[in-house]
């Protein structure tokens, strides 16, 4: 049978180790849980059906029919729910055929009852002549290592402190054939690479392994396992990432350990990592008091320092509900940010994942010093590596799927700024997904700013660019000093970006925008915009902001002078007609919320168009109860 299908066979049926084995490949494969697959006597007689019966002979599920055995009785490991050794023990396979490979894989899963250093395999008889492939160095606080076979010893370890009396899946992938030493060993715990590190560099693609018996449960590097192997596989390849994964649950079942794959699946994760990051907005400075001191879904979560711990030394060491806390900090308080507005209107549109939210921000900073290269950027990825390792930790996935981005009063004058914005997505894009192992790309959810020069290069940034997107302006929400928000505000502002989310991310509407200008058609003195309407139908609103003259709208020739404007109404649901006092010239343009398209002084531009969303849709936000309308962003208009 074609050995793809009798694996996909066996795939159906359940994983079973001799899958990895179709085709002929080298190697074995233990379950030293599994009494009926162990005998008393090397030669095979004498069922293992007790506790602390003698183990001397093992059978090899991979199908080469590699038994291990012990001839000694002395040194025969004991049954208990594994092979239990003392330091004294071990079994010896058959010769293995490896001459000429380059690749190797180990699966162990292992307890250890002791911190002295402890041998698990070693190809070789037992000496200095051999090499110890996997043992544990208990000087180093439990830290598993492989060993390169070659003209130099090195150690390829995990570094993260494993407790004793724990049982671990420990996994080696060899790899002889690469030109780069530091990468010729991947070793994982717990289906985990992180924390790994080769520790001294090896033979670059010249080594091979040599044929030989592999002595288990001891090595020359120190005394034989304290503790009990419970399952294993040697396999003279490099498995795929998918049978890799495969074959170290197979391995931790008999244990009960939950393993995650480190590349998560596509689509939601169990952990969604939602954040702010920018400058003073972003923290909610004079945004007080704070309103959500009481987390309000159970399944939103933030950093034991904090929302706002976020450094390379950050408070990261546990998850802890998520609840906004006033700080003094550079540039004034902090108090309610737009973190928690973000996960509560995600939560209230129907997104049922775990959330950790986390704020990133520095006070009057301009885009270049949060970019990468700067200690901001480098801070903001030291919270994303924290939430995964803290996801992880608790066996669950973990992706960062957007970041909401509150920034640009520090750029009022910048040039290219859409431009820089998108290099930062792009980064940040990159080095995330490094992180994370997530294949999925990283959104920017902007806000716009009430300041022409730069609101518009937000708008530009969307629209010239990929996978950014302008979640609302600003303009329609109250501020303390003209710049700074609201606490009811910051928490709105919030609640858009999550709404964003929810319809980009969540639901995959990925062709979502604000609400803004989509085609124009010109007749004589009538100019009619129609708009992409979010939700509901065009409606001008002088309540929620004071009436603006022709609601915003604004007539301009080419070189940008005034033109007069008759009229401005709503023709139907989705199109704004503008009557103009004289016919329309040629190359004529609109502008909505704002006068000069260089301005830099926020909270001038504005106008009075949004849609009807937030008839239907209220955020609750814990007693706010604001009605969630799409407002237009600022938009300049080129007509034909």
């Amino acid at each position: 049978m074609n050995p793809l299908i009798l694996r996909r066979l066996i795939g159906r049926m359940g994983f079973d180790p001799a899958s990895l084995f179709v085709g002929g490949h080298a190697g074995f494969a233990y379950d030293f849980k599994n009494p009926s697959k162990l005998f008393q006597n090397s030669n095979g007689t004498g069922i293992v059906s007790a506790e602390n019966d003698p183990i001397g002979y093992v059978s090899d599920l991979s199908g080469n029919a590699n038994h291990a055995t012990q001839a000694t009785a002395g040194i025969r490991p004991l049954f208990s729910d594994g092979a239990l050794a003392d330091g004294n023990k071990s079994l010896v396979t058959p010769s293995i055929t490896l001459s000429g490979l380059d690749k190797l894989t180990i699966i162990a899963c292992v307890q250890t009852n002791s911190g002295s250093n402890q041998g698990l395999i070693q190809l070789g008889n037992g000496t200095s002549s051999g090499t110890c492939l996997l043992w544990m160095s208990g000087v180093f606080g439990q830290k598993w290592s492989s060993r390169l076979i070659g003209s130099a010893s090195v150690d390829v370890a995990n570094n993260r402190a494993t407790p004793s009396l724990t049982p671990k899946v420990i996994s080696s992938v060899y790899d002889y054939a690469g030109a780069a030493a530091l990468n010729e060993v991947v070793t994982r715990v717990d289906g985990e690479a992180y924390g790994c590190n080769t520790e001294a560099a090896g033979p670059a693609g010249t080594a091979h392994f040599s044929n030989g018996a592999f002595t288990l449960l001891n090595c020359f590097l120190g005394t034989g396992l304290v503790g009990k192997a419970i399952r294993l596989i040697v396999i003279g390849r490099a498995l795929s990432a998918d049978e890799l994964y495969e074959a170290e649950k197979w391995a931790a079942a008999a244990a009960s350990i939950p393993i995650i794959p480190e590349t998560p699946p596509s689509g939601a994760s169990d952990y969604s990592f939602i954040s702010l990051y920018g400058q003073s907005l972003a923290m909610g400075i004079s945004s007080s008091p704070v309103i959500s001191s009481v987390r309000r879904f159970d399944t939103d979560y933030m950093f034991s320092g904090g929302t706002e711990a976020w450094s390379p030394s950050g408070n990261y060491t546990s998850l802890i509900p998520l609840a906004e806390g006033s700080k003094i900090i550079s540039g004034g308080n902090a108090d309610e940010s737009p973190v928690s507005g973000f996960a509560e209107a995600l939560h209230e549109s129907g997104f049922g994942g775990k959330t950790i939210g986390m704020v990133g921000g520095f006070p009057g900073t301009a885009i270049a010093d949060l970019s990468k290269g700067d200690n901001a950027y480098t801070g903001y990825l030291s919270s994303i590596l924290n939430g995964w390792r803290r996801s992880r930790e608790q066996f669950q996935s973990f992706k960062v799927r957007a970041f909401a981005f509150m920034q640009g009063e520090s750029d009022g004058a910048t040039s290219g700024y859409s431009a820089l914005l998108n290099q930062l997505k792009v980064d940040l894009n990159t080095d995330i997904k490094a992180t994370t192992l997530q294949t999925e790309d990283v959104w920017c959810l902007s806000y716009q700013l009430p300041m022409a020069k730069i609101g518009l290069q937000h708008l530009a940034a969307q629209e010239d660019y990929g996978n950014i997107r302008v979640a609302s302006p600003l303009y329609q929400l109250p501020t303390v000093d003209g710049v700074h928000l609201t606490n009811v505000a910051s928490k709105v502002i919030g609640a858009y970006f999550g709404l964003a989310y929810k319809a980009i991310i969540v639901d995959g509407n990925t062709a979502w925008k604000p609400l803004m200008v989509s085609t124009v058609s010109v007749s004589g003195q009538n100019i009619d915009l129609t708009y992409n309407v979010p939700a509901g139908a065009l409606a001008f609103d002088t309540t929620t902001v004071a009436a603006q003259t022709n609601h915003g709208f604004r007539l301009v020739d080419s070189g940008g002078s005034p033109l007069t404007i008759s009229s401005v109404s709503i023709l139907n649901a989705d199109t704004v007609r503008i009557v103009a006092a004289a016919t329309v010239p040629a190359g004529a343009k609109v502008y909505y919320g704002f006068s000069d398209p260089a301005n830099t002084s926020e909270g001038t531009d504005k106008g009075n168009l949004r849609d009807t969303q937030g008839d239907t849709v209220v955020f609750d936000g814990g007693g706010i109860n604001y009605p969630m309308h799409n407002w237009a962003v600022l938009q300049l208009v080129q007509l034909p």
